[in-house]
Parts: structure tokens; C-alpha cells; sequence
């Protein structure tokens, strides 16, 4: 398997050799560089004090990375040398010092040159057997928010073939035009599905009869019967096609147990329904399971838009959510969109993930960590009403553990509350194990 089509943390010292001795070339998607770029005559500091990395090579390499930001996506390899014909081939490694540490500096001196900011850019450093030396890998998907522009020279870039061009004003308007499009069709897809939500919850909860008295007038009334739901919608920023989609157990979302630490405590987070009994239906797959109370159901599409979705009659002793069960919930969906984009073959592709509640009626209760009866928790609640949460943009996975932080946040905040102590932190570890 290529160095661009693995998972930016599982490329070894033996696919960067592999990669030499194909004499990869470069391309629309590919490119390499021998070393830090510099001027004429000078060498980049990096190269002989391993602390800072020149503006020069710095403003080459981001130059790539717009470049295939705004086309395509790509991967830039930092410590190829390359043959002279054109378009150039990989010859063989040229390690770079203190490789780990240079990819995350580059990373980020090249994320703050870039206007507007990259949803997704990863970098990391593929080490030669036991040293520090190594080359290095940066990722970049084709981004939402494109155009893109180099900030210290403001242009734009593109990618043509091998190589990376400035965009004129009618490339960058067409690009711009063909941008809003694709946000569009998103923010399409997510109305939509909040729509679907909306009523297939009223279905779910049914409704009762009931009286309003006005003016000495007593109506008999239709209206829902309390409740509350809750879901996940995740969608790829730019289309995606994984083919067939039934029966490919890859490609099935995991759920298991996370660690939460909180005030000095750890708790182990999971939610509690797991999906069986996966059904086909036209360009889907889904599985649902329903209960006298309770009823979730998960859905996949061959587009890579995946969701999840859980329905709750109010009863005496089911009066809200554990929030254990929330974050699990979203972890096991990022981890979902993980294994999505690596059978899909588009690694670090943005997702756009939106988080809906419909509190029917009445508040919800929201129980806090280690909590195991909603008993005890009425002064925590959830508003009754329709909330859409801030879309979460789904990048690489080193980020997921953030992701978690800020939703934890934001579940809270909803609940007007703010979580007493030091934040959570979260491990999810066992969940990363079961996608390698």
C-alpha cells in the first residue's frame, strides 16, 4: 500500500524505502522535496540547531499545501531526493534531523500562514530505524473553506499536474463559485436530516388528548406526549462514493467504552445500544432496535453520511440522559467517520458533524458522571424545545480527544451549567485499538 493511500500514523521507514524504490512520481497529489527549502547559498536553521525552521522554506512548503487544499488534497514528503527528468520521481531518502519534532513545528508554522484557517492538516515524522532522522509526511484534505491564500505574499495557489501555479481573479471566482456549492449541498443534507429527526421523533412518542380551557371554552386537544431524542449526523465536506456498502463489517461503526477523568475519579463512558441486524435499503444500509421506552437506529449511506439517532418515552424512572452515554455516543461516532474515511481511501477528510436534541414537553434530565438512577438530578436539566448544537468539523484523528472536551462543554452549557472542578479529560484508547 502507498504512503498516500495509509493512515498518516501507521506510514513505517519500509513504505518511505518502497516509495524510493518505485520511484513514485509526482503528481496532482504527490509532492516531495529533498530538504528544508532555502535561498541560494544559505542552509535553513533547523539543519544545525534543531530549534527553528526559516520563513523560506516555511512559505515553499505551505505553498504546496494550499495548493492542494484548494484542488484536490495531497501529501507533501519532506526528505526525498528526486531524480532530474520530469515530472520528477522519488530516488531515495534524504533524512532530516529530529524528525517528530519537526513535523509538528512545521505543521504549525505552516497552519498560521494560511488564510482562511485549514480545517484539516496533519504532519507527522516517519523516523529511519532507530535514530531521530527521518522524513516527513503533511497531509492536507481538499477543504471546504477554499479559496485558500499564502499569506505572506497573498496569492493563491492551485495544483496543475506536479506542479503548484498562482490562480487568476476568474480561477479564483470559479473556485469560490464551486466552493459555495458544496456548502450548500451540506448545509442541504443537514436540514434535511433534521427534518427527518424532528418528525420521526413526534412519531415516536405518539400523542395524548388533551384539554384547553379559554374564555369558559373547554377544546379538546392533540398534543405530543413527553419525551426527549437525541442525534448524530456526520457528512463528508467534499462527495465521496464507497461503493457497496452492505455486508462490509469495515465499515460498521464501534462502540465501546471510553475513560473520563474528572475531579480525581475515572469513569468508564459507553453507550448502552449497540447496533445489529444491519438491513440494506437503496444506496444504505441500517440497523434499528426499539424497546417500550427506548428506540435507536443507525444509518450509513454510500455518499459516507452516517448517523445515529435515540428516542425516549418519558416514563417514571427514564427522565433524561446519562451524560456518559453523550460523549461515549460521539466518540463511537468519530471513530465511525474514522473507519469511513480509511475505507473510503480519503484519510483526513473534513466531516461536518451536527448534534441535535428535541426536549418534548418537558426538561430532560441530565445525569452527571459515575451517576447510574436519574433520581437525585432534577437541578441539572436539559431545556424542553429543538437545539442544534455548533457543527463539529471532524478532522484528524489526534484531535478526536479535544472534540470530546469541547462537546462535553457544550452539553453542559445547554444545561446552563458549568461543570464544577477542572474539566474532563478523556482517554480512547481501547477505541483507537479496534481501528488499527
Amino acid at each position: 500500500m502507498s504512503v498516500t493511500q495509509k493512515p498518516l500514523g501507521e506510514i513505517t521507514w519500509n513504505d518511505i524505502l518502497k516509495l524510493c524504490a518505485d520511484q513514485e512520481t509526482e503528481g496532482p497529489e504527490l509532492e516531495f522535496k529533498r530538504d528544508l527549502p532555502a535561498k541560494a547559498g544559505r542552509r535553513d536553521p533547523w539543519l544545525d540547531n534543531c530549534q527553528s525552521i526559516g520563513e523560506y522554506a516555511r512559505n515553499e512548503i505551505a505553498k504546496e499545501v494550499v495548493a492542494f487544499a484548494n484542488t484536490y488534497g495531497g501529501t507533501v514528503l519532506v526528505g526525498i531526493e528526486e531524480t532530474k527528468d520530469k515530472p520528477n520521481r522519488a530516488s531515495r531518502p534524504a533524512p532530516l534531523p529530529q524528525a517528530h519534532e519537526l513535523a509538528r513545528r512545521l505543521r504549525q508554522a505552516i497552519y498560521d500562514v494560511i488564510d482562511p484557517p485549514l480545517p484539516v492538516l496533519e504532519a507527522t515524522g516517519v523516523e529511519a530505524d532507530s535514530g531521530k532522522n527521518g522524513v516527513i509526511v503533511i497531509r492536507v484534505s481538499v477543504s471546504r473553506r477554499r479559496p485558500h491564500r499564502l499569506t505572506p505574499n497573498k496569492e493563491i495557489y492551485t495544483r496543475r499536474a506536479d506542479e503548484s501555479a498562482v490562480m487568476d481573479m476568474r480561477q479564483v471566482q470559479e473556485l469560490t463559485i464551486h466552493a459555495l456549492a458544496e456548502a450548500r449541498r451540506i448545509e442541504d443534507d443537514i436540514e434535511k436530516s433534521r427534518a427527518t429527526f424532528r418528525e420521526a421523533a413526534q412519531e415516536w412518542m405518539g400523542s395524548e388528548q388533551v384539554t384547553e380551557s379559554t374564555n369558559h371554552t373547554v377544546t379538546l386537544m392533540s398534543a405530543p406526549k413527553p419525551g426527549c431524542a437525541f442525534k448524530l449526523f456526520a457528512v463528508p465536506t467534499a462527495p465521496i462514493d464507497l461503493g457497496r456498502v452492505a455486508g462490509r463489517s469495515d465499515i460498521y461503526p464501534i462502540f465501546g467504552a471510553i475513560k473520563v477523568a474528572v475531579q480525581g475519579q475515572s469513569y468508564d463512558a459507553e453507550w448502552p445500544f449497540s447496533p445489529t441486524d444491519w438491513r440494506p435499503t437503496l444506496r444504505a444500509i441500517f440497523a434499528e432496535s426499539s424497546f417500550s421506552e427506548y428506540k435507536h437506529r443507525y444509518v450509513l449511506r454510500t455518499d459516507g453520511s452516517c448517523e445515529l439517532s435515540l428516542f425516549q418515552r418519558r416514563s417514571n424512572d427514564q427522565k433524561g440522559f446519562f451524560v456518559e452515554w453523550l460523549v461515549a455516543a460521539v466518540a463511537g461516532m468519530l471513530f465511525w467517520i474514522e473507519r469511513i474515511r480509511r475505507a473510503g481511501g480519503v484519510f483526513g477528510l473534513e466531516y461536518a458533524l451536527a448534534v441535535e436534541f428535541n426536549i418534548i414537553k418537558v426538561p430532560a434530565v441530565l445525569c452527571v458522571y459515575g451517576a447510574r438512577q436519574f433520581s437525585g438530578f432534577r437541578n441539572v436539566q436539559l431545556p424542553s424545545g429543538e437545539i442544534s448544537f455548533p457543527l463539529i468539523s471532524v478532522g484528524g484523528e489526534e484531535e478526536f480527544e479535544t472534540l470530546l472536551e469541547r462537546f462535553d462543554e457544550d452539553i453542559w452549557n445547554y444545561a446552563g451549567k458549568h461543570f464544577p472542578g477542572s474539566a474532563p479529560t478523556f482517554d480512547v484508547k481501547q477505541l483507537r485499538a479496534q481501528i488499527r
